[in-house]
């Protein structure tokens, strides 16, 4: 047994907590740490209401997608702030992808992050402004509360500063200063360490309640990151039953604290559990095999945790195992749960011999936790990993010192905190700053903003549709539009038809599709019908070619131009009313509506004669490796209605675009995007759609488009062949910019 009266280094209490030098050495690490964050996110930790960093000059997708994750993270922040106060019983039905409900439940809800993000949104209004600070504090908070814990275990303030800076400043957390929030923030999970351990060994109420709200707060912080703290949990639980019983506790007090903290995640899941149900979220399979070809490689995840903590990180972690003073059940706690989490990270799969392999603990999990197979990237979990081999690594470097004072008494003692005072750092300024830091302002223009701000006192309530539209996120140019409209939707509050997020509700690929061939009047009528819409935002500056087809448009269209200064951006109000559809939509996505239409048009299966018509495609070069858009004229001249008036569900009628090679006939494998016919397109009627193709390299391909029946196939797959077309067209290389010109061209 351990005695109340051990040492309090040994069991895990600071000594003299609440001693005014405990607390200076707490205020000194807190302003070291808000020091470094400066320093690290310079320019944009100065500028926080205006700038981002740029993501422009890259062409890698991934760049372009976390540009996008951040708007959607900075629209989350501040959507929530907002309706904490004015619907706190409905936050989860947000302003995107409207009329769908529970559009929150599409992506993370960030809801434990309001403590810091909702003063900041009520104070200014300004969502860059909220995401910026609310990122620069949890990385703050993440280097305190490892500190804390450090200190705490060790009694070494110098170990719980070099532990605090691995685990904050880490490239994975500076490197980007933009998908933190969603990523990454995982500020509570040293604090939830240390307040455990500090409950196995005396569950005081304080403790435990301190307990339950970190766990709560950390759960609420991010869907990904509250299965990432249960499998941290999970392994670190053994260390904690071991020490409640060798301190001559019962288990049952921090176990009970834990499980009020979990709690948290029963209501909160219910919306996403409706969005399931509604097929916004993907079912197991989808789920499975999304995460497999995420799953990164043992090498690529071991080169992860090297390259966050360097050599010395992973030497202290090593240490921090082996050296004597902090309890051994700890020591073997953490990199318990350090290895869990790592093998977590590696997927389904976990390979034994070359071409074998057994399902892995992700596997178990995905099989029995409800909801564990919307993490996606299993890659997620080596923010645990390095995070815990950082705490360890803080024991590990408190035995510096004790090692020094054997040979050279007090001055070894000095020289080792200095030693790692200087590695602190050299740490954060050699490993943590990216060498220039490339900043834009959001918006690049402000009078971009100025139609948000007159929507924000004029709108309302009304939905809003901003052209031009993303259909698909491989297009770059709508993509980095779409952004735009999530900051301004979290300005203006007002229903956005627009939106993004990692799991779309089915009736966004519809509308979009829809939207994309405005300003048709079929479409408008059709967009009018199916929603409540309002207004009409044209961005100019985006889309160039809206000059010509939105010139005077008012005059063939039931659309009014709003009086103002707008900028770039061209303001319409409808004077029809919208909406007679809507309720009917909304069946269908919630289930209630199958089998038909909204227009009430049977979602069976085509035989030969209703799949009889014509299209007209017209494209002779396409842009190397980048998405483009064909528009396709449709003839119906089957038997039958086509089925298009609906959510892509099983009997929908789609166009999509594939290519063959040329010379050889053989499909080339691309990421196609399936576009809703949008209407019931009766025999006879005509219909011009867009179609999106994802070019592949350079050479002579056959583009072929046709319709698709969902659940069914290709018309021309199908016997007795369908509507389709196939038009030579030639993939040219794109040549790089001429001096001054940062646009692509063909070469």
């Amino acid at each position: 047994m351990v005695r109340d009266d051990e040492p309090a280094a040994r069991v895990g209490v600071a000594p003299r907590v609440g001693s005014g030098r405990g607390i200076r050495g707490l205020g000194l690490a807190a302003a070291f740490y808000a020091g470094c964050v400066l320093f690290l996110a310079w320019p944009i930790s100065v500028h926080p209401a205006t700038l981002v960093k740029d993501f422009s000059a890259s062409a890698s997708p991934i760049a372009r997608w976390t540009a996008l994750d951040r708007s959607l993270a900075a629209w989350v922040l501040s959507w929530t702030a907002r309706a904490s106060v004015e619907q706190p019983l409905h936050v989860f039905d947000a302003n995107i992808f409207h009329p769908a409900p529970d559009t929150l439940a599409s992506s993370e809800n960030l809801l434990g992050l309001l403590p810091v993000s909702a003063p900041v949104w009520l104070a200014s209004g300004n969502p860059v402004l909220t995401h910026n600070a609310t990122v620069l504090v949890v990385v703050w908070a993440l280097a305190l509360t490892t500190f804390v814990a450090v200190r705490a275990w060790t009694g070494s303030a110098a170990a719980g500063l070099l532990a605090g800076t691995l685990a904050a400043f880490s490239p994975m957390n500076v490197a980007e200063w933009s998908n933190v929030i969603s990523r990454s923030a995982v500020h509570l999970v040293p604090l939830v360490l240390l307040l455990a351990w500090r409950a196995a060994a005396r569950p005081r109420v304080a403790v435990l309640a301190g307990l339950a709200v970190a766990v709560a707060l950390q759960v609420m912080s991010g869907l990904y990151i509250a299965y990432q703290l249960l499998a941290v949990l999970l392994a670190f639980a053994p260390g904690l039953w071991l020490e409640a019983r060798r301190r001559g506790r019962r288990p049952w007090p921090v176990a009970l604290a834990l499980a009020a903290g979990l709690s948290v995640v029963l209501p909160l899941s219910v919306p996403y559990l409706r969005a399931r149900s509604h097929g916004v979220l993907p079912d197991l399979a989808t789920a499975r095999a999304i995460v497999t070809s995420l799953a990164p490689s043992w090498t690529a995840a071991w080169q992860t945790v090297h390259v966050n903590l360097g050599w010395t990180g992973l030497l202290f972690a090593l240490a921090g195992v082996l050296a004597p003073g902090p309890p051994l059940l700890l020591r073997a706690s953490l990199p318990a749960a350090a290895a869990f989490t790592f093998l977590l990270s590696g997927g389904p799969d976990v390979p034994l011999l070359p071409g074998t392999s057994l399902p892995g603990p992700y596997e178990i999990a995905v099989r029995i936790v409800p909801g564990f197979a919307s993490m996606r990237a299993a890659s997620r979990f080596l923010v645990m990993t390095v995070l815990l081999l950082a705490l360890l690594a803080g024991l590990g470097a408190a035995a510096l010192p004790r090692a020094l004072r054997g040979p050279l008494g007090t001055s070894g003692v000095r020289a080792g905190r200095a030693a790692l005072l200087l590695l602190v750092l050299l740490t954060v300024v050699v490993r943590g700053r990216e060498p220039s830091l490339p900043v834009t302002r959001m918006p690049a223009t402000p009078d971009a903003w100025n139609a948000y701000g007159w929507l924000r006192t004029n709108g309302d309530g009304g939905a809003l549709l901003e052209i031009p539209v993303m259909a698909s996120p491989l297009d770059a140019r709508d993509a980095a539009a779409t952004g735009t409209y999530l900051v301004g939707a979290a300005i203006h509050g007002q229903p956005l038809l627009n939106g993004y997020s990692g799991h779309a509700p089915p009736s966004a690929a519809l509308l979009t599709s829809l939207a994309q061939r405005l300003p048709d009047r079929r479409a408008l009528d059709a967009i009018c019908e199916l929603t409540d819409l309002r207004w009409i935002a044209v961005h100019l500056d985006v889309a160039p070619e809206a000059r010509a087809i939105w010139r005077d448009v008012e005059r063939e269209l039931p659309l009014e131009p709003v009086p103002g200064w707008f900028g770039p951006v061209r303001l319409y109000r409808l004077t029809v009313p919208c909406g007679a559809g809507r309720d009917a939509l909304r069946a269908q996505i919630a289930g209630r509506r199958r089998g038909t239409t909204v227009h009430g048009v049977a979602l069976a299966p085509l035989d030969a004669s209703a799949r009889r018509g014509r299209i007209t495609a017209d494209a002779a070069t396409l842009p190397a490796g980048l998405h483009a858009w064909i528009t396709a004229e449709i003839v119906n001249d089957g038997t039958r209605t086509w089925p298009g008036a609906t959510i892509e569900a099983p009997g929908a009628v789609l166009v999509q675009a594939r290519l063959r090679d040329r010379a050889t006939g053989h499909m080339v494998a691309t990421p196609a995007v399936a576009a809703p016919l949008g209407v019931d397109l009766a025999p006879g009627e005509t219909l011009r759609v867009r179609v999106g193709v994802q070019a592949p390299t350079a050479g002579d391909y056959l583009l072929e488009v046709g319709l698709v029946q969902s659940g069914i196939g290709w018309f021309a797959d199908l016997p007795g062949g369908g509507a389709s077309s196939t038009t030579p067209v030639r993939v040219l290389p794109l040549r790089a910019p001429a001096p001054g010109d940062g646009r692509l061209a063909l070469r």
